[in-house]
């Protein structure tokens, strides 16, 4: 059976190694304070993902409860992962 951390690595591929290079090389040129902004607009994004899902699966509501029920799903996700022992300790 493979080692935990090759369970889930994805698969070799040249043009992925050399996107991964390129957001590396990106990351490294970034003052700390664009890096957070970045971080803090990534976050952002992913937020309004997860209200625009909570929309599609529930129409009828309003986007204050859409945006209620998208933290309330992110607080459930996250007790159900911090729970898990973390493959890096």
């Amino acid at each position: 059976m493979p080692p935990e951390s090759e369970k889930h690595a994805a698969p070799e591929r040249p043009a992925a190694r050399k996107a991964d290079q390129f957001r590396l090389e990106a990351l490294r040129r970034m003052s700390p304070e664009r890096k957070l902004r970045v971080i803090f607009d990534m976050w952002e994004y992913g937020f309004e993902l997860r209200v625009a899902g909570v929309k599609l699966r529930f129409p009828e509501m309003s986007d204050d409860e859409a945006r209620r029920r998208a933290v309330a799903e992110m607080v459930e996700c996250h007790k159900k992962n911090s729970s898990r022992k973390s493959p890096l300790s």
